[in-house]
């Protein structure tokens, strides 16, 4: 028979060994039993068949994928080609602007009080205005503006006026952007003021301006401030002047305006 001793130590050991297998138990349900199966079978079921419908989509969808990438790939090659195929031509119409630039003359020369234009020199920028006007004819966007642009500038040196609005008139038609497109508007705008048709100018001048397109629309508006005050319609250039000065009060124009109000008065 066991002595006291004994029968304590046994009963200590056997609830050392209890406790351990509570233990084991309670990690076992805790982690999902298996360590080699970390989930549970209907989980594991769940993530296998979500895993089925994922491969089947992709298997199902894979030439229709490839499509699209294919599609993409050929649009980003087009463009690249277009954009390539656009900035050689506009350097070949440059090139050819500047071989015509080159066999006109500098200028008009120095002509004297009751001169008579040399003919010869008329006749030259007259041709080289036809030039001109073939190849802005013959091109799209900036090129076609540069070349209507310098087509107006040979007529004027030409004496023809007439011609020479009508170029501009083109060079502004074509609608550059940025300020391209604003010198050929403010060509154009000049030209009809030249022809005494004023009103005419103010309208273009006047799309600028509502344009809303930062420094270029406050130039319009001084230009246009400007205009009137040469034509000596002092009230509508003050009121001009004005408008800028109440639109742009922090514009780095706001001397000429200033200026510009200093001649045309106050009003009052």
């Amino acid at each position: 028979m066991a002595n006291r001793r004994q029968r304590r130590a046994s009963a200590r050991k056997g609830s050392e060994d209890t406790a351990s297998s509570e233990e084991l138990d309670s990690q076992q349900e805790g982690t999902g039993g298996d360590p080699a199966h970390p989930f549970p079978d209907h989980e594991e079921d769940a993530l296998f068949k979500t895993q089925m419908k994922l491969q089947q989509m992709v298997l199902g969808h894979w030439k229709t994928g490839l499509m699209f990438i294919i599609v993409m790939l050929l649009g980003v090659l087009g463009y690249g080609y277009w954009e390539s195929h656009s900035l050689e031509s506009q350097q070949a119409i440059q090139t050819e602007i500047a071989k015509i630039s080159w066999k006109m003359p500098k200028s008009a020369g120095i002509q004297l009080p009751g001169q008579e234009p040399d003919p010869n020199l008329e006749n030259q920028f007259k041709a080289g205005a036809g030039h001109f006007e073939t190849i802005a004819t013959e091109t799209t966007g900036a090129g076609a503006v540069m070349a209507w642009m310098k087509a107006g500038s040979a007529w004027e040196l030409g004496g023809d006026d007439t011609r020479a609005a009508a170029a501009y008139a083109a060079a502004h038609a074509v609608g550059a952007p940025g300020v391209l497109g604003w010198s050929a508007a403010s060509a154009h705008a000049a030209a009809l003021q030249k022809s005494d048709d004023l009103d005419g100018a103010a309208a273009i001048l006047r799309a600028q301006v509502d344009m809303g397109r930062g420094l270029l629309s406050e130039q319009a508006l001084i230009v246009l401030g400007e205009m009137y005050e040469d034509a000596g319609r002092t009230q509508e250039s003050r009121s001009i002047y004005t408008e800028f000065a109440e639109k742009f009060p922090k514009s780095v124009l706001m001397d000429q305006v200033k200026s510009g109000l200093t001649r045309v008065g106050s009003g009052e």
